[in-house]
């Protein structure tokens, strides 16, 4: 069977080392510019990316938490928690909404970050498991996809 995501890893090894050239106020809209560069199979995670960067800081949220619902399959198979788990993250404080998300999701999966800097980070709590997926079944190597995905969560 054929992977549904293919990266273009020099692109994906590029922004890696570019984030670490900026501010990390600025890398969230970086990679939102960057990303549709990065892989195919994702129009859901190109749009909602390409709007981080256009939209005000306010309104990232609200993005972000539309990504679960436009994309419900995938944010599925990232979090085994599901919706639930994402409704539930929203009901709580920031900090404890994304401590239930790393329970539920079981984000330990990952090494994008540790449980205390995901419950730390004060950016988007969807895009960023998204990013992981599709970079990761992408063929890029976790070294690489690391600071694209910790840009996303606000790190």
């Amino acid at each position: 069977m054929e992977p549904v995501h293919a990266c273009d890893l020099s692109a994906v090894a590029e922004l890696s080392a570019a984030i670490s050239e900026v501010p990390s106020e600025r890398r969230l809209a970086m990679v939102g510019r960057g990303w549709g560069a990065l892989c195919t199979g994702d129009a859901v995670l190109d749009t909602q990316t390409s709007q981080l960067q256009a939209v005000a800081p306010e309104q990232v949220q609200l993005v972000d938490l539309q990504t679960a619902l436009m994309d419900a399959w995938d944010w599925n198979q990232v979090c085994p928690g599901g919706p639930l788990a994402l409704s539930m993250a929203t009901k709580l404080d920031p900090a404890a909404g994304r401590a239930h998300l790393w329970k539920a999701c079981e984000l330990q999966r990952t090494v994008a970050f540790t449980e205390a800097e995901w419950t730390s980070a004060k950016g988007p709590i969807v895009i960023p498991l998204l990013a992981w997926r599709v970079l990761t079944e992408g063929g890029a190597d976790n070294a690489a996809a690391r600071p694209v995905v910790r840009a996303l969560a606000g790190l």
